[in-house]
């Protein structure tokens, strides 16, 4: 899934997995007992800063997700591979497919968000500098002193602080969520890093049970057409119209 200069991907051993689309959303097939990863690439040449969530809640912190939950630094051109749920600085608790009872989400009695994976990216706040005149004394020449800023003038965010999405058809039931799976070893190192106070990009991708996307007009037999362009389709060159 390709956003402005972002892309994210689930992957299952390592391939990201096929995505449909469908009233303009995004949707994976999720099968049961299936340990997935989440990528995230920055095509920009800018750090940035990726929250992920997962059924409505950061996979940094176990908590129900807004814009002012941890993230990931990813630094320009580089991508970022998440493997599971952070328990602290050096491990993480695996991805996996379940019963919706069995979710992380449902063990720790969070809302009902089961069944999408979100992504906000938010660019470092750049500095600002403010131009300052200071009046002048004697045998002391006028100077124009720059003085930084970090400018931290927070909007209240302007749009919803909460994010959450679900795939909106009564017909459909949820029939699968995301698990607390085997720890792994998982270093990193906590940093400050000071975000636009608006998202860059949001990634929203659903996922459940073939048997549901079915139901809500996923059609898994279908391939993609593709029509080979010509190198050389003949003719001379024609005024533009």
């Amino acid at each position: 899934m390709y956003k402005s200069n972002y892309e994210v991907q689930i992957l299952v051993n390592g391939h990201p997995i096929k995505e449909y689309y469908k009233d303009s959303k995004t949707y994976i097939e999720g099968r049961k007992g299936v340990e997935f990863s989440l990528k995230i690439k920055n095509n920009g040449f800018k750090k940035i800063l990726a929250v992920p969530t997962i059924d409505g809640l950061s996979v940094l912190s176990g908590k129900e997700a807004g814009y002012n939950s941890p993230g990931y630094i990813i630094d320009g051109y580089d991508s970022l591979i998440i493997d599971g749920w952070r328990t602290s600085n050096s491990e993480i608790a695996k991805f996996y497919f379940t019963n919706p009872k069995n979710s992380y989400s449902k063990r720790t009695n969070k809302k009902d968000n089961l069944g999408v994976i979100g992504v906000a990216i938010f660019r470092e706040k750049e500095m600002t500098y403010t131009h300052t005149t200071y009046p002048p004394f004697p045998n002391y020449p006028q100077d124009n002193i720059y003085l930084c800023s970090n400018a931290i003038t927070d909007t209240a965010n302007a749009t919803s602080n909460n994010y959450s999405f679900k795939a909106d058809n009564a017909n459909v039931s949820q029939d699968i969520g995301t698990g607390f799976g085997e720890y792994k070893e998982s270093y990193v190192t906590s940093v400050e890093f000071e975000k636009e106070s608006n998202p860059d990009a949001i990634f929203t991708i659903f996922y459940n049970i073939k048997k549901q996307l079915e139901k809500i007009g996923i059609d898994f037999r279908e391939r993609p057409k593709y029509v080979a362009p010509q190198a050389f389709p003949n003719g001379f060159c024609e005024p533009p119209k």
